[in-house]
């Protein structure tokens, strides 16, 4: 072999062994890239510790794939990546990004959700994104979702309270009326619907977020708005605030003719009366326990002061329906002593520890739950 042919297959061999290096480089820069492009997305979904936390099992694949529990369609890092989106396919609880350019027709049928950037993203990206950050900030994201949380939350606890409300109403009116005597008169109800019912129900859609919320699983796009238990509590809430207003009105009856029965004529003035300051003394307790549809009133942590203001309110103007005599007599209610009063109060309050004793076992029953999954 001549020194020229052998000079020559020497540049050749580092002529190739520098394309591989360089290529080599690039692949690695490229993984290194993306990679760190992931970790910075789930630092960012991490925020809030919910929804966009991270999954434990969340690993990376080659060539910038990865696997976390919530996703997004991005062009936030295209440039400094050379990504041009990010595309957010699969279902809840396991959801996939595909960080590339190429959409085909087959994943675009399984896009969930798109968000494009509001200061960095591209004209095309906002016009076809599902949402646009204004920011450009994924924390943002893990806020939304915290108050669309509150908000959906709040809506359950209004729709809950009044449902229950309504419904103990309709087994008192139906129980007495099977029964034969009247325990309720149109007007009363509409004062508990109109005042004892309103104003706590609107207090309770301003309620603060719960604490964990965001530790919360993801609910299924098909669940219903009495999900979760909650045509159940509404049942039994119902069905026992309609018991404590029957005794009641027989506990009024009792204090006004000394026996137990049920009248003859199916009128006692002082059993309705107790009735009356019973069911809306009780609907008032009935909104704290609303704060939370699992969690203790007690371990709540914060205030809603509307709610406070307005039940205190709707018990005071019960009191003077019931205590000024003009308005007593247009209601057709007696004056009560003030035994009966406290009674009232406290056949009302019983909803506050009875609806308690039910949250705990119902908290220990989902732990349970969750302990054998």
């Amino acid at each position: 072999m001549s020194p020229h042919s052998s000079k020559a297959m020497t540049r050749h061999a580092w002529f190739i062994f520098s394309i591989l290096t360089i290529c080599y480089a690039l692949v690695s820069f490229f993984r290194t890239s993306t990679s760190t492009l992931a970790v910075d997305i789930m630092r960012e979904f991490a925020v809030g510790g919910g929804l966009m936390s991270v999954m434990s099992s969340a690993y990376f694949y080659p060539y910038g794939f990865m696997q976390i529990p919530a996703g997004i369609l991005s062009d936030r890092w295209g440039s400094r990546n050379t990504i041009a989106s990010f595309l957010l396919i699969g279902a809840a609880g396991s959801l996939l990004f595909a960080l590339s350019g190429s959409v085909t027709a087959a994943t675009v049928g399984r896009v969930l959700i798109g968000v494009g950037m509001g200061i960095t993203g591209t004209g095309v990206t906002k016009n076809v994104a599902d949402m646009v950050l204004a920011d450009d900030n994924f924390a943002t994201i893990v806020g939304a979702v915290e108050e669309g949380r509150r908000i959906y939350d709040n809506i359950r606890k209004a729709i809950q309270f009044l449902l229950g409300s309504n419904m103990s109403e309709v087994i008192s009116i139906f129980v007495a009326t099977l029964l034969g005597f009247t325990i309720l008169e149109p007007v009363h109800l509409l004062w508990i619907n109109l005042v004892t019912d309103c104003f706590p129900a609107l207090a309770l859609g301003m309620e603060n977020a719960e604490k964990d919320i965001m530790q919360r699983r993801p609910r299924s796009a098909k669940a219903g708005i009495f999900a979760g238990g909650m045509g159940g509590d509404i049942a039994y809430q119902g069905l026992m605030v309609s018991v404590l207003v029957l005794a009641s009105y027989f506990i009024g009856h009792f204090m006004e003719s000394g026996v137990w029965e049920i009248p003859a004529n199916g009128l006692s003035p002082d059993g309705t009366t107790m009735a009356f300051l019973t069911m809306s003394m009780a609907e008032i307790f009935h909104s704290l326990n609303m704060r939370s549809q699992r969690g203790s009133l007690f371990t709540m942590g914060s205030r809603n002061w509307a709610l406070l203001v307005s039940s205190f309110a709707a018990l005071l103007l019960t009191t003077l329906v019931c205590e000024v005599p003009f308005i007593a007599a247009a209601f057709d209610f007696t004056s009560v002593e003030f035994n009966e009063y406290i009674i009232a109060i406290g056949m009302g309050f019983l909803v506050i520890p009875i609806v308690e004793i039910v949250k705990f076992f119902q908290r220990l029953a989902a732990k349970k739950k969750v302990g054998q999954n």
